[in-house]
């Protein structure tokens, strides 16, 4: 089982993932290759699921959504990201276009936990910080 597909290997050991072909990707590695992050202020939602709506969240994990949607196509300048609601459940009897516009992280794959670095080597303003530095990118 490879980790990566061999196109993304096979892409990646010719661009600045490999160092332009000097360190060669091993597709027996388990991982993904994370995006690059200039304009990262404007790819929201983030992590490699999608399960975090705004970096606000990605430098604080208590405040990330456990279940959330988009609710307009506005965006949040203050917490950079996805305007969005969260609720205790899904609702009940949504039909499959309404239950898609829901992302849970409870269910398999769609977790937003982990990623907890910033936690407790960041105070609040130098989050902030980190994240008006991202928005220069």
């Amino acid at each position: 089982f490879d980790a990566l597909p061999s196109f993304a290997i096979n892409g990646g050991n010719y661009n600045w993932f490999s160092n332009y072909g000097k360190n060669r990707l091993d597709p027996r590695k388990v991982g993904y290759i994370a995006q690059p992050l200039d304009g990262i202020w404007a790819k929201a939602p983030y992590f490699h699921n999608g399960s975090v709506p705004t970096l606000h969240g990605v430098l604080n994990s208590a405040d990330r959504p456990t279940i959330w949607r988009r609710v307009d196509e506005g965006y949040d300048q203050e917490q950079v990201g996805l305007v969005y609601e969260t609720v205790e459940s899904v609702p009940e009897g949504l039909n499959s276009t309404e239950h898609r516009s829901w992302y849970d992280t409870t269910t398999h794959s769609h977790g937003n936990g982990g990623h907890l670095f910033p936690d407790e080597e960041l105070d609040a303003e130098e989050k902030i910080a980190v994240i008006e530095y991202l928005k220069t990118l």
